[in-house]
């Protein structure tokens, strides 16, 4: 048998194997023999048809196929034998030629993954605070949460919360039928057209009203912007939204605060943990967008096929919670699921990436996750999921779920380790 190999880039080898002519034709003969004890031939036992026989029968190509079921496999061990190779995936194999046999046989080596001087790095954290415009923001909304509904006997008004029926018809067809809809008349509202709240500011309970608008040219069923819709409103009630005074009232109202300034002490104290969080987060991926530039980075093409095969099974898996199907989604976006894809090859491959990283700083730093960790972070989660904890606590310990998991700390651990070593005084060396 012969062997020769060419290394070929992305961490691929390949290699080209003639196989003796002896071997070929035993492989030949023995295939020969499994296809007829499969088929009987007519006038011969099962497994007794002469090879001439079955290569008129089946054809030579259906008996090349047949040895190559049992040749392949084989040859392929002895060639990775003969050259010292350790595949890293699945190889794949093709027929170059008969006559000699000679076998291509495609074989994945393991990931490069060279980080440099990685420890040498040093970046510095953004620092974060909460200006006054912030906290009065958050009140305003807690003051907008706390607004009361008051029905009044007044024409409505903008910013009034009305209730009414409304039937909208463009093109001869239905816009909108809806029965007791809750409506809050704002200028900038454009649902269910631009200037509809404008067309009830005025009106009292137990009017109705009938009025046209231009739907817009952004308008999103494409075949009816820029038409004109027929609307038909009854109002059944307007109801005043009062804010309440942003005061010590407000701050008895909405926690165990006694005054105004306690209740804007505790939203600057929770804004400023928020911002150091978001923080904490940008900056640990500066750092792994540091290392990674730096890295000297390859893998095998299969490798990023099943990063990609993981994208589109987790963005199935979502589609599915939503209520949606694979084949509804590719419709509504206009691609065919290949061109989706080509379309996630970039962020699996930024995905391959950082977690090929990650990967090599849990080697080189010796890091460890305990089987305590995991428990920990199982019942962390099953709490999160309330009355159904002990459900999800039985999911979450199944053996692939638990690898999933520890795999997830490694890399917290791998990426804490990185933003410690960012922000050390000194360098080390590796």
């Amino acid at each position: 048998m012969k062997v020769t190999e060419e290394r070929i880039g992305d961490c691929q080898v390949v290699l080209n194997v003639e196989v003796e002519a002896e071997r070929v034709e035993a492989a030949l003969r023995r295939a020969s023999q499994r296809i007829s004890q499969r088929v009987r031939i007519p006038g011969f036992r099962k497994g007794k048809a002469p090879y001439r026989v079955v290569l008129q029968s089946f054809g030579e190509g259906a008996i090349y196929d047949e040895a190559l079921k049992e040749l392949g496999p084989e040859v392929y061990q002895e060639a990775l034998a003969d050259r010292g190779i350790k595949p890293f995936d699945q190889a794949s194999l093709d027929v170059i030629q008969l006559k000699p046999l000679i076998l291509k046989m495609t074989v994945p080596l393991e990931p490069i993954v060279e980080l440099g001087d990685y420890r040498q790095i040093r970046l510095t954290p953004e620092e974060v605070s909460v200006e006054e415009e912030e906290v009065n923001a958050l009140l305003a909304r807690i003051q907008k949460e706390n607004a009361q509904e008051i029905p009044v006997e007044r024409p409505a008004r903008l910013g009034d919360r009305l209730t009414l029926d409304v039937e909208g018809r463009v093109a001869g067809g239905p816009l909108i039928d809806a029965d007791v809809e809750d409506f809050i008349l704002t200028a900038e509202a454009s649902k269910p057209a631009p200037g509809f709240s404008e067309q009830l500011v005025g009106m009292m309970a137990g009017q109705e009203k009938e009025f046209s608008l231009t739907l817009p040219a952004d308008y999103p069923d494409k075949d009816l912007a820029g038409k004109e819709a027929a609307f038909r409103v009854v109002l059944h009630e307007v109801k005043e939204i009062r804010l309440p005074e942003i005061d010590d009232d407000l701050a008895r109202m909405v926690g165990d605060f006694e005054t105004l300034d306690e209740l804007k002490g505790r939203l600057r104290e929770d804004l400023q943990a928020e911002a150091e969080s978001e923080a904490q987060g940008r900056f640990a991926e500066k750092v792994l967008a540091t290392v990674i530039a730096q890295a000297k980075i390859g893998f095998p093409p299969t490798l990023l096929e099943r990063e990609i095969d993981r994208m589109v099974e987790e963005r199935v898996a979502r589609l599915k919670h939503l209520g949606f199907t694979l084949e509804g989604y590719l419709k509504a976006i206009e691609k065919s699921e290949e061109e989706w894809r080509e379309e996630l090859r970039p962020q699996a491959e930024e995905r391959l990436k950082r977690s090929l990283v990650l990967g090599k700083v849990v080697e080189l730093e010796g890091i460890k996750v305990e089987a305590a960790e995991v428990e920990g972070e199982i019942e962390r989660r099953a709490q999160l999921s309330g009355d159904r904890a002990d459900a999800a606590r039985e999911s979450l310990s199944s053996a692939p779920s638990r690898r999933n998991i520890a795999l997830e700390l490694y890399g917290r651990k791998a990426l804490q380790r990185l933003v410690e070593i960012a922000t050390e005084q000194s360098p080390k060396s590796v």
